[in-house]
């Protein structure tokens, strides 16, 4: 059983994760349950093309990726956004603002994951949506506040869940395709761009959530090391992932029959596999929990490190000093979330999220421009400025494409 300590104003974070760690919150936040439903839409759009939606997907979001990556091993706080704006700026509430805007993406992303989380449950237990939701969420605030390197090794175990899931998918799958048909389906399938693009702007959704790692600066152990390397590692492992998986869903059962199903990776599992497609959906629940859980983390932490900039009041940085995480924080995040779940549809969260954290990646690109040239003896990971302007602008489509 475990007891907590008593809350100690502005006490320290401890350092309790290493590279592996670090990376599987990463891979974890990112992957998400975002893949389950997305092949079919990019499939929709982009035909027998998906994969390369996908990898058009991961290059749109590589130049964000490499910035935070930069500006974390230069700024190693939480709260890590705001801190980043008012290095450029030196506006206390843009930087304010910001952080504020990041921690409500997580809260929404949170309770966004957790409105669809009901769907996936009802297929095993029938219990009224607000109970389970409400179950869920004191379940992940414990484990929230138990500590860091418990919540986090909780979504570690649970990512490499997903991912061998995927892989398996993707292996039994493969059965369905008849490689010899492979290179004629493509030379008679023309490259239709606007598909193709269209596809990769819905494949961007399955690639966010990596911004989410740097709110977790004051807890990584060699963070000028690490967390640029982490970043850069989620960036790899997830688009691979997509790849092999975009692939073997387009070329398994066909395009037009993948976007026609509600879950396509269980549909391709339970046809190649003869069983059914339970397996599938119950990890499905479980990449959602994992989800949650990161974003509980993320914005906790973004309160903590704003209260510490003195931003915020000194309630949102106080520490269990034994469980070494903020309770406070924690707990407000919790019951934002809870409220947002149960009284918000689930379309309109996916859509402020998604903007949202757009708008935070216009921001931190044109503000590690803008650290560039204030810093310019800067000798640690850098990145070249023509990446901030790749990044910015791919940004800025995207939440132009959120209104049409």
């Amino acid at each position: 059983m475990c007891e907590f300590g008593y809350i100690h104003d502005m006490a320290q974070l401890k350092r309790r994760l290493g590279f592996w760690l670090l990376t599987a919150y990463g891979v974890g936040t990112t992957l998400g349950a975002g893949i389950y439903v997305l092949v079919g839409e990019v499939a929709a759009e982009a035909g027998y093309y998906t994969p390369l939606s996908f990898l058009l997907a991961g290059l749109l979001a590589l130049p964000s990726g490499l910035a935070f990556a930069e500006l974390s091993a230069r700024y190693p706080k939480s709260a890590g956004e705001a801190v980043y704006l008012q290095a450029a700026f030196s506006k206390p509430l843009l930087a304010a603002g910001v952080g504020l805007l990041v921690a409500a993406s997580g809260i929404i992303s949170a309770a966004t994951l957790l409105n669809g989380f009901t769907g996936y449950l009802s297929a095993f237990i029938q219990i009224p949506d607000w109970i389970a939701i409400l179950g869920a969420i004191a379940c992940l605030s414990f484990l929230c506040i138990l500590g860091i390197k418990e919540s986090v090794g909780f979504a570690a175990i649970i990512t490499v869940i997903e991912i061998a899931a995927l892989l398996l998918v993707s292996f039994l799958g493969a059965d369905l395709i008849d490689t010899k048909d492979v290179p004629k389906i493509i030379s008679s399938t023309p490259l239709q761009f606007i598909g193709l693009l269209t596809g990769g702007l819905i494949a961007f959704y399955a690639f966010i959530g990596f911004e989410d790692m740097v709110n977790v600066a004051e807890e990584v152990i060699d963070i000028k090391r690490n967390m640029p390397r982490a970043i850069i590692a989620t960036l790899l492992i997830t688009c691979s992932l997509y790849l092999i998986v975009g692939f073997v869903a387009v070329f398994s059962v066909g395009p037009d029959t993948l976007a026609a199903q509600s879950a396509p990776l269980a549909f391709i599992f339970s046809q190649a596999s003869g069983w059914s497609d339970a397996p599938i959906s119950f990890i499905a629940i479980f990449a959602i929990i994992n989800g949650a859980v990161i974003q509980m983390v993320m914005a906790s932490r973004v309160l903590y490190g704003m209260a510490n900039q003195g931003w915020l009041p000194s309630y949102f940085g106080q520490i269990l000093p034994k469980q070494a995480t903020p309770m406070n924080a924690t707990l407000v995040v919790s019951v934002l979330i809870l409220g947002l779940a149960l009284f918000v549809p689930l379309r309109q969260l996916a859509q402020a999220t998604s903007t949202t954290i757009l708008l935070i990646f216009i921001a931190i690109n044109i503000a590690l421009w803008r650290i560039k040239q204030l810093q310019p003896d800067y000798s640690g990971f850098q990145i070249p400025v023509w990446v901030l302007f790749c990044g910015a602008f791919g940004a800025f489509l995207l939440v132009i494409t959120n209104f049409f």
